[in-house]
């Protein structure tokens, strides 16, 4: 996969060579436009919004695409230098995504990065990698427990679930808030994808139990509040443990220890 860097003002970044996004800045676009129009959106805060969105390129991208989108916002004057210091979240998203597409670790590929300057400043920073077809994040799924609860326990996605977060953790990532709204499922298959990489770390050696077990716990919790049967559960915590080659004795500690900071936090946050 050839990388491109693109220092073509006002723009700044790395795209895939001769995909759409490298066409696209060729030819002028403006990545902002992008969430106007036909675009879907999906979330928006203060600092980020995304959405899937509609390129129209030449028939070489196959027409009419969908692609996902994320902009991040400067929250202050000062913060737009901030690219000049240190990484932005969007090189960390790009990074992070692309250290796990080379381990077969699903993720969404990622075709670029981009930031908008206005002389030293970074005004807008943006990422885009693929648009996932046919699929809804857990939490999504979650609003029809019945079905899902039969797909976790008799069509074996809570197995599936168990040894992508396993393959996560062995390739030495945490994800650092794994709740089912970061994890995409599709709607008929057994396939999973981790999404929202950009608070994500790399460990320099294979993380011990105390280091993943925010992970599972932020899993489990969200299993527990949705009203997942707890045989499914245990079923999540085996999985796990014998695809990584550990005990339960080895994690079960950390991980109820993450779990009830975890539960306290969220019935102050939600007043449960």
């Amino acid at each position: 996969m050839n990388i491109k860097k693109i220092t073509r003002a006002p723009y700044r970044g790395v795209v895939i060579a001769d995909s759409w996004l490298d066409h696209f800045i060729r030819n002028n676009g403006d990545p902002g436009e992008l969430f106007s129009g036909e675009s879907r959106p999906l979330k928006s805060s203060v600092s980020a919004r995304t959405a899937i969105v509609e390129i129209k390129l030449s028939d070489q991208f196959n027409g009419n695409n969908q692609v996902f989108a994320k902009e991040f916002h400067y929250k202050n004057f000062f913060h737009s230098f901030k690219p000049l210091f240190r990484k932005h979240r969007v090189q960390i998203l790009w990074r992070n995504s692309w250290y796990l597409v080379q381990r077969e670790v699903n993720v969404p590929t990622p075709t670029g990065y981009l930031f908008r300057q206005v002389c030293l400043s970074c005004r807008n920073a943006y990422f885009f990698s693929e648009a996932l077809k046919g699929c809804k994040d857990l939490g999504t799924l979650a609003r029809n427990l019945e079905e899902l609860e039969k797909r976790l326990d008799q069509g074996g996605l809570i197995e599936t679930l168990a040894m992508m977060v396993a393959s996560l953790h062995d390739s030495r990532m945490l994800h650092g808030d794994l709740k089912w709204s970061n994890i995409m499922v599709h709607q008929k298959e057994n396939k999973t994808w981790i999404i929202d990489l950009d608070a994500a770390k790399i460990c320099r050696v294979n993380p011990g139990p105390t280091r993943f077990a925010r992970d599972v716990a932020r899993f489990v919790l969200n299993c527990q509040e949705v009203g997942i049967h707890e045989s499914i559960i245990e079923r999540f915590l085996d999985t796990y443990a014998r695809y990584r080659k550990l005990t339960r004795a080895s994690f079960d500690k950390p991980v109820t220890s993450v779990l009830k900071k975890l539960r306290e936090k969220h019935q102050k946050k939600y007043r449960r």
